[in-house]
């Protein structure tokens, strides 16, 4: 017998995704310097070279992830990129070296333009310009506290070890990213 697939209202998906998104990030990115020196013993040049090739990817891939996401679907589009995030720091947080790095930085990258006003535009299509504005205010101040949090939650654990809050954070966020994409299917 076919049931009938309740939807969540698209508001409450994107300030959780909002949420989850900006927790996640902040328990990632606050040490990932630190972990990049520390653990992966990267010097100067190779932190440099790190950045320079994600800033690359990410100006190389915004034009074809954007035309990907307004010509297919902007959800899958976010979807997508949910998974190279994930998968990009999944593997810099497995692997401690320059070249696994660099590769996990260029999924970053790719993740982070197929993202990249694909959620912005996804919630306007589904409440209407009138409407948005009181949204993303409301998904801007979940998102800022929860990354406030988020960088205390991940400086506690570096004490221990500057991979776990690469692992913590990434596995947050895939899950809650996506249950929240599976819900609002």
């Amino acid at each position: 017998m076919l049931q009938d697939r309740r939807r969540l209202d698209a508001t409450l998906v994107y300030l959780i995704f909002s949420g989850v998104s900006s927790l996640s990030f902040s328990l990632i990115v606050t040490v990932n310097l630190v972990y990049q020196v520390e653990v992966a013993k990267l010097n100067p040049l190779q932190l440099v070279l790190v950045g320079t090739a994600l800033e690359v990817v990410c100006f190389l891939c915004q034009v074809p992830t954007g035309v990907l996401a307004d010509v297919y679907s902007r959800r899958l589009s976010v979807i997508v990129g949910v998974f190279l995030l994930g998968a990009g720091f999944i593997l810099e947080g497995s692997i401690p070296l320059f070249a696994t790095i660099v590769v996990a930085q260029g999924l970053f990258g790719i993740g982070a333009t197929f993202m990249d006003g694909a959620e912005q535009a996804w919630i306007t299509d589904e409440v209407g310009e009138d409407k948005v504005g009181r949204i993303f205010l409301r998904g801007t101040q979940v998102g800022l506290v929860a990354a406030f949090f988020g960088s205390f939650i991940s400086v506690g654990p570096c004490q221990y070890s500057t991979q776990s809050p690469h692992h913590r954070g990434r596995c947050i966020e895939r899950v809650a990213r996506g249950l929240s994409a599976a819900l609002h299917a």
